[in-house]
């Protein structure tokens, strides 16, 4: 007995094709208008939709896939404390975050990071428009020169300086007010003084539930040193055209087995609380 409980002797290799055992009886599967052709299986599976419809057979639902591009005006609303991603593959519905701590933009060239970050910064505005939305990056990069941040920061110098005043202004401000720090391509603050001011920075944000944002390529997050150690201590982000290892080398969360081909451009893997989900990044509607 094989498997499936059924005597190894009634099949072999020189069986017949559709050739099977069902409730024990040794059966052959029936082939719709007797021809295995596939134009003759085209006309009879069409004929057979026909007159199912004129027997008033309901259609089957269609099968629906994951869009590949979504704007935010396109999501069903969420609770308004959340701020929404994106579509979940599960089952096609908005997916939304809690914008607190750190979370980590991190994918390859072309991958969609940069309309990740603004998609985020424009969605977090949306639900908090008195926050104030800081960039901390370089002058070089075309969200420099976007009109979504209230302060800017470009160059080390720069950020070491606004990262210090920003640490101690998040200490000293109202609770209730709300802040958005976006660092744009972390490997370029990586060690020295800049480093150790974004570690306080950092640390002062978590504290406070802000919401800080780390963005660059996946090779810019290996390590666990200073800045990006802390960074990777939320364990939460978005991995644009993942690879496996991505999970435990950044997110510290298993990732299931990913192939790039299938994550077109603002397809990522949404990570949080020890889970990843395939989602369709929203695209931002336009600058605020």
């Amino acid at each position: 007995y094989g498997v499936l409980n059924v005597p190894a002797d009634i099949l072999s290799d020189r069986s017949p094709s559709g050739r099977g055992v069902m409730g024990g009886t040794e059966v052959q599967v029936a082939v719709l208008g007797g021809s295995s052709a596939v134009v003759d299986q085209a006309a009879v599976i069409r004929e057979l939709g026909a007159s199912m419809a004129r027997n008033g057979v309901e259609k089957a639902p269609p099968v629906k896939r994951l869009a590949g591009k979504v704007r935010r005006s396109e999501l069903e609303p969420v609770d308004a404390r959340l701020l929404a991603v994106g579509l979940a593959s599960s089952n096609l519905s908005t997916i939304a975050i809690d914008p607190k701590g750190t979370f980590i933009i991190a994918g390859p060239p072309g991958s969609g990071r940069t309309s990740t970050i603004l998609s985020l910064v424009e969605g977090f505005a949306a639900l908090h428009p008195d926050a104030v939305r800081v960039y901390l990056g370089s002058d070089k990069s075309p969200l420099a020169t976007r009109n979504v941040w209230h302060a800017t920061a470009l160059g080390p110098d720069e950020v070491s300086r606004a990262s210090t005043f920003l640490a101690a202004a998040v200490r000293t401000v109202p609770t209730n007010t709300r802040m958005l720090v976006v660092v744009e391509n972390i490997a370029e603050f990586l060690g020295g003084p800049v480093d150790l001011a974004l570690q306080e920075l950092t640390k002062a944000c978590t504290a406070a539930n802000h919401f800080i944002v780390f963005e660059a390529e996946t090779s810019a997050f290996v390590g666990a040193a200073g800045v990006l150690g802390l960074a990777k201590s939320g364990r939460a982000g978005l991995a644009l055209a993942p690879d496996q290892s991505d999970g435990s080398m950044i997110y510290k969360t298993p990732f299931p087995r990913t192939n790039r081909a299938e994550f077109p451009e603002g397809r990522a893997l949404l990570v949080g609380k020890g889970r990843a989900e395939v989602v369709q990044v929203v695209l931002p509607d336009g600058e605020l």
